[in-house]
């Protein structure tokens, strides 16, 4: 695994945690 690859891949994994909180506050 190359760390670009691992650079995106944190990317991708912050992006979807900040989405699903933000869609959790919204429901609750």
């Amino acid at each position: 695994m190359s760390c670009r690859q691992f650079v995106v891949h944190t990317l991708v994994l912050l992006i979807s945690n900040t989405r699903w909180q933000r869609y959790t506050v919204k429901t609750h």
